[in-house]
């Protein structure tokens, strides 16, 4: 992915900062969006089947995925590095998820400690996934240029980043079905294994560490350490 990177060129200093503030606004109705034609529209028809919840998956992350499009296409130009990718993500997962689970505990109505879960995890899974659908949204923008062609630009690592962040919530959501209805197993196996096991994916693509404190600079991958060679032998007297 570090071939593809670039310099941040853009127009002026805060075209990054009006992008994750445009990448809020619009997630948040996707989420809301999202909510009302899972709940609304699949539900009544499939029932809370696995099937249903599988399909809602593909459908939030491909909203993530227009919404960040929107943002890099129409705003930015340009993503130059795999970090505004992941941050771009970051923050669409973010609104998506204040939208979806906000809407969903509006309607479900559950008791105050199930609400802290579904808005802290549940959002912070959209995050997640979406970071990871960010970085394929670099990969895909990158390749673009190089390849003058969407289709072609599509296939390989965007569309595997999509299928990582969809995988992300199937992960999720099989853990939920194979111990349902015992709801405290259910969050102890996803929040300590499912939220690190896929940030440590993120953070591997993000070049090892999140480098929080300089975390939109672009970030070398490690080098590979050659080992010395062996000293010459002495010299003989």
């Amino acid at each position: 992915m570090e071939v593809l990177e670039q310099p941040p060129l853009f127009r002026n200093n805060l075209e990054p900062n009006r992008g994750f503030a445009l990448s809020l606004a619009v997630s948040f109705p996707a989420g809301l969006l999202a909510y009302i034609i899972f709940q609304y529209g699949m539900k009544p028809s499939l029932g809370s089947s696995f099937a249903s919840v599988v399909l809602s998956d593909f459908i939030g992350e491909t909203f993530k995925a227009l919404c960040m499009l929107f943002v890099a296409i129409f705003l930015w130009l340009v993503v130059p590095n795999r970090r505004y990718g992941a941050a771009l993500g970051a923050l669409v997962g973010l609104g998506f998820g204040l939208g979806y689970q906000g809407l969903s505990c509006a309607i479900g109505q559950p008791d105050a400690g199930q609400a802290i879960m579904i808005m802290v995890f549940l959002t912070l899974m959209d995050v997640i996934s979406a970071t990871l659908t960010g970085l394929g949204l670099f990969a895909l923008i990158s390749n673009r240029q190089r390849l003058n062609s969407f289709f072609r630009a599509l296939i390989g690592l965007p569309l595997l980043f999509y299928l990582l962040a969809v995988i992300s919530w199937l992960v999720w959501n099989a853990f939920a079905f194979a111990v349902s209805p015992n709801m405290a197993a259910e969050w102890i196996l996803d929040i300590i294994i499912v939220i690190p096991l896929f940030a440590f994916i993120i953070r591997d693509f993000l070049g090892g560490h999140f480098n929080f404190q300089n975390f939109l600079q672009p970030l070398s991958e490690p080098d590979v350490l050659v080992p010395e060679p062996p000293p010459p032998p002495p010299s003989a007297p």
